[in-house]
């Protein structure tokens, strides 16, 4: 059985909740190769990057494995999200770390709802809260920011 600092959402969990999102990740990433072989447009608008799958799978699991942590207060998130629209152009360049995960105690609005086209008819919309925010290098270039639930 995990100890509980390894998996809760505290400042003390961060490292526990790494694992477990590139645990996720890695699943993710079979689930994803398994799908794009089979339907390579749907996953690629879903990921919202055509040139991504292309790159393969498996890489934002191992560069999220060793992404430096970080753990966001609600109060500071607040703050920051009061800020944004503030917040001059920046370049990946200027990022604390090149690859970093950042928790935060209280969920961030979602994005936007989108709406994706599945196979056989079916649709999917959504737009969940944004428990974290990992950032990583693209294969490629440029920075890849993933917005994670819980």
């Amino acid at each position: 059985m995990a100890r509980p600092d390894e998996w809760t959402w505290t400042p003390r969990g961060v490292p526990g909740l790494r694992r477990r999102f590139v645990r996720d990740s890695r699943h993710l990433d079979e689930r994803l190769k398994q799908l794009a072989a089979t339907h390579p447009d749907v996953v690629a608008e879903a990921m919202g990057d055509k040139a991504l799958p292309l790159a393969g799978f498996g890489w934002s699991a191992e560069r999220l494995g060793n992404a430096s942590l970080f753990w966001v207060s609600g109060e500071m998130a607040a703050l920051a999200l009061d800020a944004a629209l503030d917040v001059p152009e920046w370049s990946p360049d200027q990022l604390i770390t090149p690859t970093g995960l950042a928790c935060f105690a209280t969920p961030l609005p979602g994005p936007a709802p989108r709406t994706f086209d599945l196979p056989g008819g079916r649709t999917w919309q959504g737009n969940p809260p944004v428990w974290a925010i990992a950032w990583l290098p693209a294969p490629g270039g440029g920075t890849v920011i993933q917005l994670l639930g819980r």
